[in-house]
C-alpha cells in the first residue's frame, strides 16, 4: 500500500477552491442585497406600529428611544384604535423602517409584554400638527401643543398678572 505524499497539497487545493466559493457566495449576497434594496426603495419609511399586552404605558418618548437606535426618526403619532395603543412613525429614509421592521417587529419592549407588531403604512409622510404627548414632529419644533387647556405656565401668568 503505496501511501501517496500530496495529501497536504489536495488540502491546499480543497480550502483554496472553498474560499473561492465562499467568496463567490459573499458577492451573491451582497448582490442580492443590493436587489434587496432597489426593491425596499418603494418601500414607505413610515411604519406602523401596534402594541400589543400593554401593560405599561408606552409613551411617545419610549418609541422615539428604542426607534432612533435604528435611524432619524423624523416624527411620531400614537393614538388608540379598537382598544390597540398604535403609533405611526417617520424615518428619514425607508431603509431605516426597514431595519427597524426586522429588527424589531414580535420584541417585547419591556420583559414578557408590550409587544411590538411592525408593519409598514401606506402613507409615506406624517402630517403632524401639535408636539404633544400623542403626536410629535422633530423636525418642527416650533409647532403648538395644541392643548385646548392652557398650560400650568399660562395659567400662573394669568394668575399672577391679575393679581398686579
Amino acid at each position: 500500500m503505496h501511501h501517496h505524499h500530496h495529501h497536504g497539497s489536495a488540502q491546499a487545493a480543497l480550502q483554496a477552491v472553498n474560499s473561492v466559493q465562499s467568496g463567490n457566495l459573499a458577492l451573491a449576497a451582497s448582490a442580492a442585497a443590493v436587489d434587496a434594496g432597489m426593491a425596499m426603495a418603494g418601500q414607505s419609511p413610515v411604519l406602523r406600529i401596534i402594541v400589543e399586552n400593554l401593560f405599561y404605558p408606552v409613551t411617545l418618548d419610549v418609541l422615539h428611544q428604542i426607534f432612533s437606535k435604528f435611524g432619524t426618526v423624523l416624527k411620531i403619532i400614537t393614538f388608540t384604535k379598537n382598544n390597540q395603543f398604535q403609533a405611526l412613525l417617520q424615518y428619514a429614509d425607508p431603509v431605516s423602517a426597514q431595519h427597524a421592521k426586522l429588527s424589531l417587529d414580535g420584541q417585547n419592549i419591556y420583559n414578557a409584554c408590550c409587544t411590538l407588531r411592525i408593519d409598514f403604512s401606506k402613507l409615506t409622510s406624517l402630517n403632524v400638527k401639535y408636539n404633544n404627548d400623542k403626536s410629535r414632529d422633530y423636525t418642527r419644533p416650533d409647532l403648538p401643543s395644541g392643548d385646548s387647556q392652557p398650560s400650568l405656565d399660562q395659567t400662573m401668568a394669568a394668575a399672577f398678572g391679575l393679581s398686579v
